[in-house]
């Protein structure tokens, strides 16, 4: 069960851009160094770009 926000909260977009699989955020964790460091930053740069409205450059 989740509470409706109130009246008065404040309101802006949210894109969880993160790890997938298992054992993320923990001791052990393991990633997939292509994707972590090169799909994420790219994706992440392109994601907040185009919600601020800035637009992306031609490629």
């Amino acid at each position: 069960h989740i509470d409706p926000a109130p009246p008065d909260a404040l309101r802006f977009p949210v894109v969880n851009i993160g790890p997938w699989g298992r054992d993320y955020h923990q001791p052990l964790e393991r990633v997939h160094v292509p994707y972590s460091f090169g799909v994420v930053p790219e994706l992440l740069w392109r994601v907040t770009h185009t919600v601020l409205g800035a637009g992306l450059p031609p490629d």
